[in-house]
């Protein structure tokens, strides 16, 4: 496996298309979570990742020189060893990544937060509990949180997801958090629920009015990569593999019981003895590599070439040979439909 990280990553990229090893692993660590949000992608479950599992995923992890894991959940600290969870990602030199909904933040875990590295994300749809919760629960234990680590002076992040239903309260919910100290909003894209449904879906107007905002504060606000549809309308990304969906390409996902997926969003898990192997000789990962999303559905004549997300559709989620059905963004050869 040494071998396999010495690899030139760019070389390989230019003839690959995808990198030698996942620069990103998504490790879920626990199902359970104490909230109700509407827009969940998750099925209700109590189970946690064993900790022995999580440490062998954790040792290959640093043997392939992967540089981020992002905690996954359920809630990701009602792990009851949490805090050694990520004291064991410290010591292998990775950067554990956490997104909460704030349900345990008080003084103790900001206690537990100034012996570690940790990068911290707090979930908001918006800027009041009538907006928030369209879509998320718990907008008072959020609000409290960020509240914690603002007077402690810890670093956090926001997680935003953009619906037709919070869009519009966005700049709102930019004010509350600069008052809270909060360092960067992460903009994710609105994903098929559990009950497999998209909710609330962007209008182009909305694009138009979230584009035209960020663009006024791209020192605090940033487009998750994974969003390439407004990372395209907004930055005009470059038509490669890194600039869109990493699935596959840069990062993969674990779950509780160490079965292998694309990505969290994507129930298309397998079984492999390593992440090496998972990567080398997935079914799933060689049809989502080979497969150009610029020559799928609408995509084919649109003017844009985003390389989209498969969560964002009914349909694509569970076909990954499908192309997108319907786009606010679609334009085809310069004129909107």
């Amino acid at each position: 496996m040494t071998a396999i990280k010495d690899i030139n990553a760019a070389v390989y990229f230019r003839r690959n298309g995808y990198l030698p090893m996942p620069k990103v692993l998504q490790v879920e660590i626990t199902n359970y979570c104490p909230l109700n949000c509407p827009q969940c992608y998750k099925k209700r479950e109590t189970s946690d990742i064993k900790l022995n599992v999580l440490k062998e995923v954790v040792d290959e992890a640093a043997v392939l020189g992967v540089k981020r894991i992002m905690l996954n959940g359920g809630e990701t600290t009602m792990h009851p060893n949490f805090w050694e969870i990520v004291e064991y990602i410290n010591k292998n030199e990775i950067i554990p990544v956490c997104f909460t909904s704030g349900f345990n933040v008080n003084n103790k875990f900001v206690d537990e937060m100034r012996k570690c590295k940790l990068e911290l994300f707090l979930s908001f749809n918006g800027s009041n509990n009538y907006i928030n919760s369209k879509s998320r629960d718990g907008f008072d234990i959020a609000l409290s949180a960020a509240k914690i680590l603002c007077e402690n002076h810890i670093r956090y992040g926001v997680n935003w997801v953009a619906r037709h239903d919070n869009v519009k309260d966005f700049p709102n919910l930019i004010i509350l958090l600069k008052n809270l100290k909060c360092e960067v909003v992460e903009v994710e894209s609105n994903k098929v629920t559990d009950t497999h449904r998209m909710e609330s879906e962007l209008t182009y107007d909305d694009y138009m009015f979230l584009g035209e905002f960020i663009k006024k504060n791209t020192d605090f606000i940033k487009v998750q990569n994974c969003y390439n549809l407004l990372g395209r309308l907004l930055y005009k990304f470059p038509e490669n593999r890194l600039y869109g969906c990493p699935a596959g390409i840069m990062s993969m996902y674990v779950s509780v019981d160490k079965e292998f997926s694309p990505c969290s969003h994507l129930n298309h898990r397998e079984k492999f003895p390593s992440i090496a192997e998972y990567w080398e000789k997935s079914d799933v990962l060689k049809v989502l590599r080979n497969v150009n999303p610029h020559e799928l559905g609408q995509c084919n004549e649109c003017v844009h070439s985003c390389i989209f997300c498969r969560a964002n559709s009914v349909i694509t989620i569970d076909n990954i040979l499908a192309g997108m059905d319907k786009c606010p963004l679609y334009e085809k050869k310069g004129i909107r439909i």
